[in-house]
């Protein structure tokens, strides 16, 4: 059966800055809690344990005629800033957004405000694994506009439609096209608005800050905003000379979304299955050859240079058949043996990772290309007598050995405990000490070529891991644009209730930072070495992964 792990690593993506996917998934409840698959472990964030919620002081509220959520901050800011683990800087501008942050929550004077102000506090703490989940009561669900627009970088701050995505947009004197600028939302100018909205996102990636936060002008997830399907808003638009406003109004993606998805009761012939749903072809000089579980493998098409060169396409490292372990495996080893087939007599290799959230062991994924050794990244755990044995059962995911060892730290008051991240010896996954200088693994390497990876801002998480691997042990080339830097493995959420006595939702904080043994140096934000950075324009906003394969291909097949 499932077995939850207490490092596995997914990001939680709610709404898809960049315009390759359409939206990330986030890792789902645990389960029971027994000792770990020493291999595939799932992706998890939530241990068997229900902690006690964060209720505000008495005083703040309740029976009172009007209900104030200051007290919900200030209980929840004394948590975040006992035991959550602030990336390298963030947590000076947590301290300096801390009073505007507070002053929102207190104005909230409905619970529909109260989740929009939380939403904000909780993208403050900059941890992409860090993420609320909405009340029992109310259902996570999406709105927009019809339109996808891009952040234009480049010391101006500049919104510009990428796409229009509902084709009624298009029509008429008013109608929208891809290039229009954004210079007005509801009559605010658009670096005004901006201003007024700084916590639209919770990445330490820039890029994906800047574009999460314009992305907020035209969509909204519920029931993190007080708008609704049939609400306006007016987008003042510029095309060269000319300046119009333009209502539109919020409904559901299904609009314009494709929903007219495939099953095995349709009958598709199997040569239809492509590997992803793209809108266009992704690559120039490449052909789908062969469709696996999470991965595909793709050739040269004819006159495009070397014939020998492969190019992979890893949109997963989540392996998660309903919660059955050897299912997963079964999955993962399918991959594995397509991979070593169509790999067979290559030259060189270009592995494609920018799509990919993340999930089961990197290890695992990093063992079938690396061709020499790599430190485990090694976790380190803030240690408070502040949490019950309740708590730290659902963080540890109920490992007896972490939580004895978490339990004498506490009563030997140290300040943190560490172990290697899914170090296996033995079969066992070791919980003390470090890791390094493990592999490779011979009898596991799908490939003897000469691999360079693709990376981008969608690569988090266990891909996060396995490109900082990369990169820091030189095993060959990186190119594109920077990943999303999420690497806290350890979180702890706590349930929360408003001073009406209704659920809010939980809250997650990280507990945990991670490093390498050798340097100590926090992984969390911090931005790899890129051999070639991608041109992220507005030109360039499709082809920049065509571009970052190109020069991947290029430096693969040179380095034979």
């Amino acid at each position: 059966m499932h077995t939850p792990w207490r490092t596995a690593r997914i990001a939680h993506i709610a709404c898809l800055s960049f315009p390759v996917l359409s939206l990330g998934a986030c890792a789902g409840s645990a389960g029971n809690a027994h000792a770990p698959s020493p291999a595939l472990v799932s992706a998890s964030t939530c241990g068997p344990a229900t902690p006690a919620p964060l209720r505000p002081p008495a005083g703040t509220g309740g029976g009172t005629a009007t209900v104030s959520y200051a007290g919900v901050f200030d209980t929840l800011a004394r948590n975040v800033e006992a035991h959550h683990a602030f990336a390298t800087g963030q947590r000076a501008r947590w301290d300096a957004a801390r009073g505007d942050l507070r002053r929102e929550l207190e104005a909230a004077t409905t619970r529909e405000a109260a989740l929009v102000a939380l939403s904000h506090v909780q993208n403050a703490l900059g941890d992409r694994h860090c993420y609320l989940s909405p009340p029992s009561d109310l259902r996570s669900t999406r709105l927009g506009l019809g339109l996808r627009l891009f952040a234009e970088d480049g010391g101006g701050r500049r919104a510009r439609v990428a796409e229009v995505l509902d084709a009624e947009l298009g029509a008429g004197e008013t109608g929208v096209r891809a290039g229009d600028d954004v210079v007005a939302v509801d009559g605010v100018p658009l670096a005004a608005w901006l201003d007024a909205h700084p916590w639209e996102s919770s990445s330490q990636n820039a890029t994906v800050q800047r574009q999460e936060q314009v992305n907020a002008i035209v969509s909204a997830r519920v029931p993190w905003t007080q708008l609704k399907s049939g609400d306006a808003r007016t987008l003042r638009l510029r095309r060269g000379d000319r300046t119009w406003d333009r209502p539109l109004t919020f409904v559901h993606p299904r609009k314009w979304e494709d929903t007219s998805e495939r099953g095995f009761d349709d009958a598709p012939p199997m040569k239809s299955i492509g590997c992803r749903a793209d809108k266009s072809a992704l690559y120039n000089d490449f052909e789908l050859t062969a469709v696996g579980t999470n991965l595909c493998v793709y050739r040269p098409k004819p006159g495009t240079g070397k014939e020998d060169t492969r190019l992979v396409r890893f949109v997963s490292f989540l392996y998660d058949h309903q919660g059955e372990d050897e299912d997963a495996l079964r999955a993962a080893r399918a991959d594995h043996v397509l991979l070593a087939r169509e790999l067979r007599g290559a030259g060189a290799v270009v592995l494609d990772v920018h799509e990919n959230h993340g999930g089961n062991n990197p290890f695992v994924f990093l063992s079938w290309f690396a061709d020499r050794p790599w430190d485990h990244q090694t976790v380190h755990v803030k240690v408070s007598a502040d949490f019950s044995e309740d708590d730290t059962r659902q963080f540890l995911y109920g490992d007896k050995t972490l939580m004895a060892r978490y339990a004498r730290a506490v009563a030997d008051k140290q300040a943190e405990v560490s172990w290697p991240f899914l170090c296996t010896e033995g079969g066992k996954v070791r919980t003390d000490g470090t890791c390094e200088a493990r592999g490779p693994r011979p009898e596991e390497r799908v490939t003897k070529a000469r691999i360079a990876i693709v990376t981008g801002p969608e690569c988090t998480s266990s891909c996060d891991a396995i490109v900082a691997d990369w990169t820091t042990f030189h095993m060959g080339p990186v190119v594109g644009l920077q990943p999303a830097h999420g690497f806290t493995s350890i979180r702890h959420a706590y349930p929360l209730v408003g001073p009406d006595g209704r659920d809010l939702g939980r809250f997650r904080i990280a507990l945990s930072w991670e490093g390498y043994p050798r340097n100590g140096t926090p992984l969390e934000g911090a931005p790899v070495h890129l051999d070639w950075e991608a041109p992220y324009t507005f030109e360039t906003r499709d082809t920049w992964v065509d571009l970052s394969v190109k020069e991947a291909r290029r430096r693969a097949e040179a380095a034979r």
